[in-house]
């Protein structure tokens, strides 16, 4: 005999409350995907099943990529004007709480976009600021912005992104995210955005100017006295090649490495 521990009425957990979600339904009857009798989804359980599981390029079961993309960039865009505090917060949640990356970061750039293109002002600098956590995603964001909307940067986002590179930029985000093999180097976004160095940060302006000379002169870049990391990183990396295994097993060699900005593990 099998016998039910919780889900009986005799349960020794006390009532249980009725399930709840924050996706609701009008009350409208309708039709699901393969037939099924479904409810039609309110403004935001549209956007905000579609938010939380997105994988932007990724194909689905029922929903091909290029029209599961299409779907939330519209609604993210519907929903920037008709209920913009709400989907402000849904994005800055998204990429914070939730730790969802691609699709705030996209959501962001529809959001504005779709604010600039319905003539309204207000929420998009902020949400572009809220969604923008790591320091090679301003990067990643105007990528999208100049493949979907071209080159030229509204202010919001400008001022989004300047914010940002304020309290991310440092050597070490230089060294992990500034690579040649990426199209939008740290130095194409400091040109784009007019970013100037945080005045409470001195040495913030010799790196924006490395930055730019690793983008456009990086046989003549030299990294500024000012950051240890990236001059021990010069260093470590300039030596010889039949040099280097001595420098690393040596006994100082860990020190040296995490000085240089490269971690041994």
């Amino acid at each position: 005999m099998l016998i039910s521990r919780f889900d009986s009425p005799t349960s020794s957990l006390g009532s249980v409350p009725a399930p709840s979600a924050p996706v609701t339904t009008t009350g409208e009857s309708t039709t699901a995907h393969q037939g099924g009798a479904a409810f039609v989804r309110d403004a935001r359980s549209e956007l905000f099943l579609p938010a939380v599981v997105t994988m932007v390029g990724q194909e689905t079961f029922h929903e091909p990529a290029g029209l599961r993309d299409s779907r939330f960039r519209a609604l993210v865009r519907q929903s920037a004007v008709e209920d913009p505090e709400w989907t402000a917060g849904l994005l800055g949640w998204l990429r914070g709480a939730a730790r969802t990356r691609t699709a705030s970061l996209v959501g962001a750039a529809e959001f504005a976009h779709a604010r600039l293109a319905a003539g309204l002002s207000g929420h998009s600098r902020q949400v572009v600021d809220a969604v923008l956590q790591r320091p090679d995603e301003p990067r990643e964001l105007l990528a999208y912005w100049t493949s979907h909307h071209g080159r030229a940067l509204p202010k919001p986002v400008k001022r989004g992104c300047r914010r940002r590179r304020r309290r991310l930029y440092d050597g070490r985000a230089l060294l992990k995210y500034d690579t040649a093999s990426k199209r939008f180097r740290f130095g194409d976004v400091l040109h784009l955005v007019h970013a100037a160095p945080d005045p409470a940060k001195p040495w913030q302006g010799e790196l924006f100017r490395y930055a730019l000379d690793r983008r456009h002169h990086p046989d003549r870049a030299v990294p500024p006295a000012s950051q240890r990391v990236l001059t021990a990183h010069r260093a470590l990396t300039a030596l010889p090649a039949e040099e280097r295994r001595a420098v690393l097993t040596a006994p100082d060699g860990a020190e040296r490495l995490a000085a240089a900005g490269m971690p041994r593990h």
